[in-house]
């Protein structure tokens, strides 16, 4: 018999391991690992992906700079163009041709984005979504110690918007001749190929029209940023026309009767008529 030093642990995959288990349990084992290589090895290519196409962005954005970039920016556009040409791509190819979705460009762009600045851009969107939150959801539980009154969350929601301004994303309000005159209206901000529409037919993706995508950054820093990297940073434009608008109606009886869905103060009153 072996002695307590000479016992050794058994070694995951080892024979001895095996033969402990069944053949069903061997398999399952084996399954879990195959499919968590194949996650990893998807992680990966992803990554690999936006990382190229941040690349792409990023020399087509100094590009464009032209003799108005510094000599650190001219060395950087230098060393891209250099890897274009090694890839065998020709400046002329449309570098968001192959991108699916708005996700794939925004991802790609955050890799271009400072840590830093990164961080606070995504520390301010929590505070968006808590805004968001209560204007869909802040009429219940009026007795809870954290209840926000309409009043209270109405100015609130003002100060936010007079400090950080919204995200131009309402039809009625575009200030850039080019969003206004956009048809359809409600494809400005289409994240991705709408091949067939059944009246409009084709409706291409906001970040692969470059004037579209320009008229977007020009409306707010807000809007910029969203178009970017696709992080609120602000309050939707007209979510939040259409969230007041519903509190003036009611206020006005317009639709105090029916009890509208989307009234902040319609659901209050009928969440808490026995209060």
């Amino acid at each position: 018999m072996k002695t307590e030093q000479e016992v050794t642990p058994l070694q995951s995959g080892s024979n001895e391991v095996s033969s402990l288990l069944s053949t069903e349990a061997v398999e399952k084992i084996k399954a879990k690992e195959t499919a968590q290589i194949a996650v990893r090895e998807e992680r990966r290519q992803k990554k690999s992906a936006a990382e190229k196409l941040a690349d792409v962005l990023r020399r087509e954005e100094l590009r464009e700079l032209g003799k108005q970039r510094s000599h650190e920016e001219t060395k950087e556009f230098n060393r891209l163009e250099a890897r274009r040409r090694r890839a065998g791509k020709s400046p002329k190819d449309n570098a968001l041709a192959d991108v699916l979705n708005a996700q794939e460009f925004w991802n790609a762009n955050r890799l271009l984005l400072p840590k830093k600045k990164s961080d606070e851009y995504l520390a301010q969107q929590e505070r968006v979504f808590d805004i968001l939150f209560w204007m869909s959801d802040g009429w219940r539980e009026p007795q809870a110690p954290d209840f926000v009154s309409l009043g209270e969350g109405i100015a609130d929601l003002e100060n936010f918007v007079s400090e950080h301004g919204v995200i131009s994303d309402d039809p009625s309000s575009y200030k850039h001749h080019t969003l206004q005159d956009f048809v359809p209206s409600w494809g400005v901000w289409a994240e991705r190929d709408i091949e067939s529409d059944p009246i409009w037919g084709y409706v291409e993706p906001f970040y692969k029209d470059a004037e579209r995508f320009k008229a977007l950054c020009c409306e707010s820093p807000a809007t910029e940023i969203y178009a970017r990297y696709g992080i609120r940073t602000a309050l939707p434009a007209f979510h939040l026309r259409k969230f007041l608008s519903r509190i003036e109606a009611h206020k006005n009886g317009v639709h105090r009767s029916e009890s509208n869905e989307k009234c902040w103060l319609c659901q209050f009153e009928r969440q808490n008529r026995s209060l």
